[in-house]
């Protein structure tokens, strides 16, 4: 993808509109791609959260 963008910069400014398309492609694919890590993230916190309270309860019953 980014091969192509470099592609139609040396093209010049007739490329521009290709060139912006790319790039928002681009965004976009990022934007589900943290999306994606963000889900992830949440999950993990979720799960170690978890963790933390079975810990507290065991140290709490010694």
């Amino acid at each position: 993808m980014l091969i192509d963008y470099f592609a139609l910069v040396e093209q010049g400014d007739e490329t521009i509109a290709a060139r912006k398309m790319i790039l928002q492609e681009q965004r976009a694919h990022l934007v589900a791609r943290m999306a994606e890590m963000q889900e992830t993230l949440d999950l993990l916190s979720q799960k170690i959260q978890g963790y933390e309270e079975g810990v507290l309860k065991a140290e709490q019953a010694l």
